[in-house]
């Protein structure tokens, strides 16, 4: 029987990458926070199974070696493994992430962002309201990160007007284009109604 996982990568529909190096597709202007956003080179990308050590050759990592699932889109207050939402980035996600000594009043900042954004009509229709993720990442560089196919932005504190740009300009910006929910954590219901994913918080808190 062919397994839920491989029909979905059976039906990722291919598009054209955002390439190798140059200029970000998207310009910060006087970015507060120190924020600053870099367009990195393309490498392989092969899938490898869950729970496989990853050494990703960028951090934040925005390409590369993954494994062959993808995580729930949701927001989270534990650590979603790396390997899984690099396989989000290739489907046109947005992951947002903070260093767990981010303060709580940032933290919620963050988290009242994503869930005010604007729908993906494209997905609605799936049942999924916006790919995106947000996530503790104690592996961090900066307090703050937000990564999309080839692109990764980094800042030391919460500017929502710099992450706006981002979501709103590099969702989509990837080799494959796909709305489905993912398999990672396990223990979640699907998405189901449109909000779900985008106010899951994988802790309970």
């Amino acid at each position: 029987m062919v397994s839920a996982v491989a029909l979905l990568m059976a039906a990722c529909s291919t598009r054209p990458t955002t390439g190798d190096g140059g200029a970000p597709l998207v310009t910060l202007e006087d970015a507060a926070c120190n924020g600053r956003i870099v367009r990195v080179e393309e490498q392989a990308s092969p899938h490898v199974a869950p729970g496989s050590t990853i050494a990703f050759r960028d951090n934040p990592p925005v390409n590369g070696t993954h494994y062959d699932q993808w995580a729930r889109w949701g927001i989270y207050r534990e650590a979603i493994p790396r390997g899984y939402w690099v396989h989000n980035l290739e489907h046109g996600a947005v992951v947002i992430a903070y260093r767990p000594d981010l303060a709580p009043a940032e933290r919620d900042r963050l988290e009242a962002f994503a869930r005010g954004l604007p729908p993906e009509p494209g997905c609605m229709a799936q049942g999924v309201r916006r790919r995106i993720i947000v996530t503790p990442d104690p592996l961090l560089p900066t307090r703050v990160a937000a990564m999309a196919w080839n692109h990764a932005y980094t800042a030391d504190c919460v500017d929502e007007a710099s992450l706006e740009r981002i979501v709103l300009g590099l969702t989509g910006r990837a080799p494959e284009n796909v709305c489905g929910d993912g398999f990672f954590p396990l223990d979640l219901p699907d998405a189901g109604a449109p909000d779900a994913q985008s106010t899951t918080d994988a802790s309970g808190d």
